[in-house]
């Protein structure tokens, strides 16, 4: 087959649409790697968590704006990446591998363990224990922790907004040359609260000023008791207290003794002064009550009722963190119509990543959740700037499913997308400019898109690549640039280039033989397809007992990378 035959081949039989990648998030360090050995044989190399670095960078733009992240701070979240240990997949057995790992004081696993609370990986979604994660992963100079626990403080993701501690993270990732810690200290929004706080230079004057502050809550609680004339060493009288400044100290209490603020750390202690504000439909005290109760469960199913119970009560009085939490935990027991009813309230508060999980939801549970308009919520995602749903957008008027076909209007969604690093829209877009649908064809264009998807490790884009350098189409034909690329689609698993790379090492198709690295792919492809393993007594036939070996080896590589390439999403 010649190979702009193959070109068209992959392009006619390979699906348009492209395996969603929703992984809104990012991945954790590497630029301060804490100090694992590489020895260790239950480490891999280096590698990123795409789904955690989408995530912060999407936190990050909210924070600083489109305009303000150049493009210095994206290359420096992209060379963020972590050690981690050697079978990298999320399910609930590598859990509790990070787990054992990270009490053993590595940070870069500790900061996957972190990330496997934030996304709910192997385990339920736990921002406590994720923000706890980051923390002591970030006191080991992770880098990437250290942004993440500043961004979980300064939104308050986990229990409460913490702009000091916030700020204190902030300013140790600067000082190990962040270029987005230090453009976060800077903004505006950010500057002009922390510089009103308390430096964290002085912890002595710190804890004094949160020893004072404590007395002060707990006189105006008490006098208001004991104007009443209750004793206040009982329980105060929750009817009499009503007003929104109450209800605030209570609640400001129960962070003291939550972060141990002036106060020895007491969480039980903590638990009751937030619930004596949730009882009084206080959404912030009903969310944390409710983070407590999951969070310090074990398996008693009662008490984690009642943190649902509460976290239900914040969403119901309108806590948006609440709605999308709760959302998450019917997620998990598949009480799908539930957590539609939650996301689709914090949807309708503007939260984006409600807008596309809601989408996502009506798309993959359609014939149960007809009520959701997946190409609505998908759309609005779209208009408020979601690479995510952007690319889906224009998905779905290249596939026609209950919108008009219409390339134009996906070439315009698609290209929002892709300028944002968006892989398989860039690829789709090479598709698009490929054949000349929604735009005049261009080959030279296409070239561009495929080979932006290509740098980001998609294998069909990577193959395509190969095709174009080969028959020098849309590019200056480049055998070397072809092998290249053929051999990073071979090595995420595509049979077809495996076999293709065969026989051009066979020096069939204008390329000098190398015999090596015929024989490495060919063993590649007996180890699952018994058919091949003609050709490879074939091949070991012109090698000595030393190329062999080599060849063997250089199999052995290959096929590790696969294996490792499996293990993310395309």
């Amino acid at each position: 087959m010649h190979l702009s035959e193959k070109h068209h081949y992959i392009q006619s039989f390979r699906t348009l649409i492209v395996t969603i990648l929703i992984l809104v998030g990012s991945s954790n360090s590497s630029l301060a790697s804490g100090g694992i050995e590489e020895s260790n044989p239950a480490l891999s190399t280096l590698q990123p968590d795409p789904q955690l670095q989408h995530w912060i960078l999407d936190t990050t733009r909210n924070l600083l704006g489109d305009n303000l992240i150049s493009q210095r701070l994206l290359e420096e979240l992209e060379t963020m990446k972590v050690q981690a240990p050697a079978m990298y997949k999320y399910h609930e057995a590598n859990h509790n591998l990070y787990k054992e790992m990270a009490s053993e004081g590595h940070p870069d696993v500790m900061a996957l363990l972190a990330a496997n609370y934030h996304f709910g990986r192997g385990v339920n979604i736990n921002p406590l224990k994720a923000l706890r994660w980051f923390i002591q992963s970030a006191e080991k100079d992770n880098l990437q922790s250290q942004i993440t626990a500043s961004l979980y403080l300064l939104s308050g993701r986990a229990i409460q907004t913490d702009l000091k501690q916030s700020k204190y993270w902030l300013e140790r990732a600067s000082k190990l040359g962040s270029s987005l810690a230090q453009e976060i200290l800077q903004t505006t929004h950010v500057k002009s609260k922390t510089d009103d706080i308390e430096s964290t230079d002085n912890p002595a004057k710190s804890h004094a000023l949160d020893r004072t502050q404590y007395k002060l809550y707990n006189l105006a609680l008490n006098s208001k008791v004991q104007n009443e004339g209750v004793n206040p060493n009982n329980t105060i009288n929750l009817s009499e207290m009503r007003s929104d400044k109450e209800l605030k100290d209570l609640i400001r209490l129960g962070d003291m003794y939550m972060r141990g603020n002036g106060v020895k750390p007491d969480t039980n202690k903590a638990m009751q002064y937030y619930s004596r504000a949730a009882k009084h439909d206080s959404p912030e005290a009903q969310l944390k009550l409710g983070l407590l109760k999951l969070e310090f469960v074990k398996d008693a199913k009662s008490d984690r009722s009642e943190g649902l119970n509460y976290l239900k009560a914040a969403a119901d009085n309108g806590s948006l963190d609440a709605q999308k939490l709760y959302a998450e935990e019917m997620l998990q027991i598949r009480k799908f119509s539930l957590a539609a009813k939650y996301l689709e309230k914090s949807a309708s508060q503007g939260d984006v990543e409600s807008m596309v999980s809601l989408a996502e939801l009506g798309s993959q549970q359609s014939s149960k959740l007809h009520s959701i308009d997946s190409i609505y919520w998908y759309l609005q995602a779209a208009l408020k700037g979601h690479h995510g749903a952007q690319y889906e957008s224009g998905m779905l008027y290249i596939e026609g499913k209950h919108v008009p076909q219409d390339f134009r209007l996906a070439y315009r969604w698609l290209l929002l997308a892709a300028q944002k690093d968006h892989k398989n829209a860039q690829f789709q877009l090479g598709v698009l400019y490929s054949k000349g649908l929604g735009v005049p064809k261009n080959d030279y264009r296409a070239a561009k898109w495929y080979l932006k998807a290509a740098k980001q490790s998609h294998r069909d884009a990577a193959a395509i690549l190969g095709t174009l350098f080969y028959d020098g189409k849309g590019v200056v034909q480049d055998y070397e640039k072809a092998l290249h690329w053929f051999t990073q689609a071979a090595q995420q698993g595509d049979s077809e280039i495996q076999e293709l790379l065969v026989k051009l090492y066979k020096g069939q198709m204008q390329v000098s033989p190398n015999y090596i690295k015929a024989y490495a792919w060919a063993n590649v492809l007996a180890e699952n397809q018994e058919d091949h393993q003609t050709e490879l007594d074939h091949l070991k036939s012109y090698l000595s007992t030393d190329e062999l070996k080599d060849a063997q080896e250089l199999s052995l590589n290959h096929y590790a990378k696969i294996q490792k390439n499996s293990l993310v999403i395309n």
